[in-house]
């Protein structure tokens, strides 16, 4: 296996191996004072570097633990069992509890030790395990036609390995025809391997653990409110390499002006009616995103997507990622404006597009793929009208259908 990390990251590879560092799950750090002297650019790429060489050094180890049947029996049987989305499983608890045998085969078909390993696991950070692609994971039957991949960030290129620990090449862009393991970084499980509510909404025989707001809907239950007939982002594959799954849009209504806050979050863990799983290009069923009750009058409102990999519903900028997006709202003219008024009675809400406040969010692997907005100021009322929804360089990334409705749970 040939490996083209950065030199210090070897070296401290190299000191876990011979058994040097702790087994936690923190980095290991040769010397403090200069990590303290060094720039977080720098301590950021040195950490990516051993995790990413962390991961592989795992990954191929668990390749090579798969040429024995019990092991694969093991990975199968642990994905079955699971109650989250995509059948994942967190390798980190698996191996150090339930599935200890499979971290003692990695370690006899690898050669290290189960201590080196753990060392491993502890640079590695918390990683999850599963067949990123439906028709492998309905392919897969336990045998040996299988390859185990991983991937530190999201759209480079993936590392590979057959049952041999041979490396194969993989692409970024589409799946090998070969059903493919995947030991990536968590989406769905904290460190400890606690799943998110969010994973265990849609995994097999998952339950709903979470009412947005507050706000539980019975079977009788009547909403009346702004409802999304229909959402369509083409090319999700911008958003979601193969090697972590289906992507995770969410909705976002929020009250706009010098700071932004949640209104509503439409999310695969969202209970009904706001729950919304568009893990595809296209979404038709309906969903609330505003009631009358959470249409502020004379008030700032923005509908934002977002592909979210590692939270649900929380709002991307409430973390002061560097501040960007609060600085710009807060410098600009005008943003995304609506507004509510009462006409007989009836609450009709019209977003109208004036001047764009442009920004750009990064934050890990949260990315902003539009904001809902109109042209022509069409009126959300009873008869069904198409937004657009553009990206921070005016980009048509998709269309949105929202339509004033009364619907029952």
């Amino acid at each position: 296996m040939r490996f083209t990390s950065r030199k210090m990251a070897s070296g401290v590879l190299l000191a876990v191996l011979t058994g040097l560092t702790a087994c936690g799950d923190e980095a290991y750090t040769e010397d403090p004072a200069a990590e303290m002297a060094a720039s977080p650019e720098t301590l950021r790429a040195e950490k990516e570097a051993i995790q990413r060489e962390a991961s592989q050094t795992l990954t191929r180890a668990l390749a090579l633990s798969l040429r024995d049947p019990s092991s694969r029996g093991l990975v199968r049987a642990a994905m079955a069992q699971s109650l989250v989305k995509e059948d994942k499983v967190h390798f980190n608890s698996y191996v150090r509890g339930p599935g200890r045998a499979l971290l003692q085969a990695m370690s006899r078909q690898s050669g290290l030790s189960v201590d080196q390993l753990e060392g491993l696991l502890g640079q590695a950070g918390s990683l999850e395990l599963y067949l990123p692609v439906q028709e492998h994971r309905a392919a897969w039957l336990g045998d040996e036609k299988l390859l185990v991949a991983t991937q530190l960030i999201d759209h480079e290129q993936p590392v590979g390995f057959d049952l041999n620990g041979d490396s194969v090449p993989l692409s970024a862009d589409a799946p090998p025809a070969v059903p493919t393991l995947a030991l990536v970084p968590s989406e769905d499980f904290d460190a400890e391997g606690t799943p998110s509510k969010r994973g265990l909404a849609l995994g097999r025989g998952g339950q709903l653990l979470q009412a947005m707001g507050g706000v539980t809907a019975t079977a009788t239950t009547a909403w009346t409110g702004a409802y999304v007939n229909s959402v369509s982002i083409p090319g999700t594959s911008d958003y979601e390499a193969w090697i972590r799954g289906a992507p995770e849009f969410e909705m976002y209504l929020e009250r706009v002006g010098s700071t932004r806050q949640k209104l509503r979050c439409a999310a695969a863990g969202s209970i009904a009616p706001f729950s919304w799983n568009m893990d595809g290009t296209s979404w038709t069923t309906p969903f609330l995103i505003a009631w009358v009750s959470e249409t502020p009058s004379l008030e700032g409102l923005g509908m934002y997507f977002y592909e979210d990999d590692e939270t649900e519903c929380v709002v991307k900028d409430d973390k002061d990622y560097l501040k960007l997006t609060m600085d710009l709202l807060k410098n600009s003219l005008s943003v995304y404006m609506a507004y509510q008024q009462k006409q007989w009675d009836q609450a009709v809400i019209s977003f109208i597009h004036a001047t764009v406040a442009l920004w750009s969010i990064v934050a890990g692997n949260d990315e902003y793929v539009g904001t809902v907005t109109s042209y022509n100021g069409m009126q959300i009322d009873s008869t069904e009208r198409v937004f657009t929804i553009k990206n921070e360089a005016q980009q048509d990334k998709g269309t949105v259908k929202i339509q004033w409705r009364t619907l029952y749970y």
